[in-house]
């Protein structure tokens, strides 16, 4: 079976991102805050989703090409993107508007020092999801050592005291500064993609079998959450270990076992493979880079106001910015040529 329900899976875990970013621009959710606090449970940390499915392509891919092959694509294809497309947010949060990053460097540095810091976490500039990149390119120089999981097998059990780490380690809070930290938290998650890809014709007819028990599960841990849980959406702490608010870190579970859950049900019903989620996976990675931009657009165009929130409208803005970002790709792609992918990154 070819991988077209992985290709399917990035273009779902693209969605959750950006509809759960939806719900926090210019929104008051006074109004409706158990619908706030559910759509929070069901779509919050959906970047273990897309870690998850690095590790899993990592694995699938490792060995057809050099080591040097490696380096240089993720360079070309993810790295130069982000040097490109952090511009606009750095040069607005460092020239336009004061950082609302508490750290000391965006307050009283140079200007040199305050852009080399913006990159190197990524989540300090209005387009806070860049966070992401910092975070990913260290796991990814981390390649040698991971390779060597696979080598051998036994490494894998390294994923019991990792999870468990991740567990009570948590996500810091926005902004998201703290590299190290996050490189900690999911990296058991890129190594699991790594398993289930490694031991996929074993696991993944179970997952397809055991689709709907997975739902079940997966369901019962959002509704734990939201009629149990002191938070909503991901356990964020200021410090690593701290379990003063709560020690069971739902999100990350929950979006493990909905991983395995989105590739039963993908593989069970090959229909949903369709023309939809090929477009969203396909420019994946421009929606990831450039769909707070949209939001920000948004903002700009309906004035600095709180909205009363609801289920239609914030449905309709992550659209909108789906829909935009998509275009953006399929105009980048025809205008800009084989350079697309390093510039747009699509």
């Amino acid at each position: 079976m070819q991988l077209n329900y992985i290709h399917s899976f990035r273009g779902i875990a693209i969605v959750f991102i950006v509809l759960g970013h939806a719900l926090y621009f210019q929104f008051d959710w006074s109004n409706n805050p158990e619908l706030f606090n559910l759509l929070k449970d069901v779509l919050s940390n959906g970047t273990v989703l897309f870690v998850f499915i690095s590790g899993y392509l990592f694995k699938h891919l490792n060995g057809k090409y050099p080591l040097k092959t490696y380096y240089k694509t993720k360079f070309q294809n993810l790295v130069i993107p982000y040097l490109l497309l952090s511009i606009p947010a750095i040069v607005f949060t460092v020239w336009v508007a004061p950082s609302y990053s508490q750290l000391e460097v965006f307050h009283s540095g140079s200007v040199v020092e305050q852009v080399m810091a913006h990159y190197l976490v990524g989540g300090a500039h209005v387009n806070y999801a860049l966070w992401f990149m910092p975070m990913i390119i260290v796991i990814i120089l981390m390649a040698p050592l991971l390779a060597k999981i696979f080598q051998n097998r036994w490494f894998y059990w390294l994923l019991v005291p990792l999870i468990v780490m991740s567990m009570f380690l948590h996500r810091g809070p926005v902004p998201i500064v703290d590299v190290p930290r996050h490189v900690a938290y999911f990296l058991p998650v890129f190594i699991t993609g790594m398993w289930i890809n490694d031991y996929r014709e074993q696991l993944e007819p179970i997952f397809e079998r055991y689709a709907l028990m997975l739902f079940v599960i997966v369901s019962a841990l959002i509704a734990i959450q939201f009629n149990f849980a002191s938070y909503h959406g991901s356990l964020l702490t200021d410090a690593a270990f701290d379990n003063a608010q709560w020690q069971f870190d739902f999100e990350f579970i929950q979006k493990l076992l909905m991983c395995a859950f989105l590739i039963g049900l993908l593989r069970r019903y090959q229909s949903l493979n369709g023309r939809l989620l090929d477009i969203l996976a396909r420019y994946s990675f421009t929606i990831f880079f450039c769909h707070i931009y949209i939001f920000v657009l948004i903002e700009l165009l309906i004035g600095q106001q709180n909205v009363d929130s609801s289920f239609a409208l914030w449905l309709l803005r992550g659209l909108v910015s789906l829909s935009v970002c998509c275009l953006i790709g399929i105009i980048g792609k025809r205008v800009l040529g084989r350079y697309s992918r390093q510039i747009i990154a699509s």
